[in-house]
This record gives structure tokens, C-alpha cells and sequence, in this order.
């Protein structure tokens, strides 16, 4: 678990260059809470006062328009929710509900505060400039999260990516022998149209 936290806790300005003990302070004043699939975080309009870690479990971000419900986002361990809503004193925006079993380790704004306090030269300076510079910019926060894909969906990607490249190497190679086929018996070269027309009939292997 210390692992996972420290690792976490990289993708957070604030906290991400910490003296051991401010960081042991911060990981031990974490509560874990474990919640239930289809259980609420979080409602739009509930104050957002609290920093989680998602442990384990996987976390839905949801909205609503015009009646209906649309899921903007699944967050999956490792992923940060509200790391800057939660010291600005807003109001979440989107819907979170759990869509599994799920395991979060929170920091109340109050606890993050008295950190603050105990080590103002490190955490402190650096929590308060980070918040001086959110506050400045007077941005909206819609959707405040570092989200972290599990290997599974990123490893998927990657293939899906070289997969397409393959299909594009293929093609360019298919059509440049068209294109000299088209040449040799037709005495010509392709218009425009007749490059359009392969274009649009060509099925790559699968």
C-alpha cells in the first residue's frame, strides 16, 4: 500500500517533492473507506472536501442532460480524485459512483490543513503557491481527476494503434501496385476519380 500511495501521490503538484516525514504524515492520516458497486462518491452539487485515492475498484463519473445520463469517464486504480476541488471550496460538477467493489484512501481538507500547519516551510509554502495559482487563473474545474489506465486497456491501445498503422502500411503497398497495374495495361495513369473509387472499395485484411 505505501508504494502505491507514494507512487500516487508523484501526480500531485503539491505533493509530489515532500521531506519523508511531512509524506509518512500525509500517507498515515489517509481513511480507508470501502464502498459497495452503484454506491454514490459523490453527487453534482455535493461540496467536494476530500482528496481519494483510489485503491482498488473502479470509480464512475457521470452526468445527466435532458433526463438522460451519460458516463464521462471510468476511473481505475490508481487515479486521483479531487486534488483541486477539494481545498477550493466547490461544488463537484459530475456525478461518482463506484461500478465495483472499491477501496479509496481519503484526506479531509481539514487534516491536509493541520499538515500544512506542522510543516509550512515544505508543504505548506508549496500547497499555498499551488492554491494561489489555481485561484488566479479563475478557471472552472468540470472534471478534476488524474486518471490511470490498468495495463490491460493500455496494452489494448498500443495494439489497436500498430494494428491501423499495419492496415495503412498495407494499403499504401496495395495501391502503389494498383496504381502501376493501372499504368501498364491502361497506357495511362488513374484520374482523380478512378484513385477516389479504389479508395472508398478497398477492404484491408483483417
Amino acid at each position: 500500500m505505501l508504494r502505491f500511495i507514494k507512487r500516487s501521490m508523484q501526480s500531485v503538484p503539491y505533493l509530489s517533492n515532500l521531506e519523508e516525514e511531512c509524506m509518512y504524515d500525509i500517507i498515515y492520516s489517509l481513511e480507508t473507506q470501502k464502498k459497495s458497486k452503484g454506491e454514490i462518491l459523490q453527487r453534482r452539487g455535493d461540496d467536494a472536501d476530500e482528496l481519494y485515492f483510489l485503491q482498488s475498484g473502479i470509480i464512475e463519473v457521470y452526468t445527466q442532460f435532458e433526463k438522460k445520463e451519460f458516463v464521462l469517464e471510468r476511473l481505475f486504480r490508481g487515479s486521483i480524485i479531487n486534488y483541486r476541488t477539494f481545498f477550493m471550496e466547490e461544488q463537484g460538477v459530475c456525478g461518482l459512483r463506484f461500478a465495483a467493489p472499491s477501496i479509496l484512501k481519503a484526506l479531509h481538507k481539514d487534516r491536509m490543513n493541520q499538515i500544512c500547519d506542522k510543516y509550512p516551510k515544505s508543504l505548506g509554502k508549496t500547497f499555498n503557491q499551488y492554491k494561489f495559482k489555481i485561484s488566479k487563473e479563475g478557471k472552472a474545474i468540470p472534471l478534476d481527476y488524474v486518471m490511470v489506465l490498468p495495463s490491460r486497456i493500455t496494452d489494448k491501445v498500443k495494439q489497436t494503434t500498430r494494428k491501423k498503422m499495419l492496415v495503412g502500411t498495407e494499403y499504401k503497398r496495395e495501391f502503389e501496385t494498383r496504381k502501376a497495374e493501372f499504368q501498364r495495361t491502361q497506357g495511362r495513369s488513374m484520374t482523380e476519380d478512378e484513385k477516389k473509387k479504389y479508395l472508398e472499395s478497398y477492404i484491408p485484411n483483417k
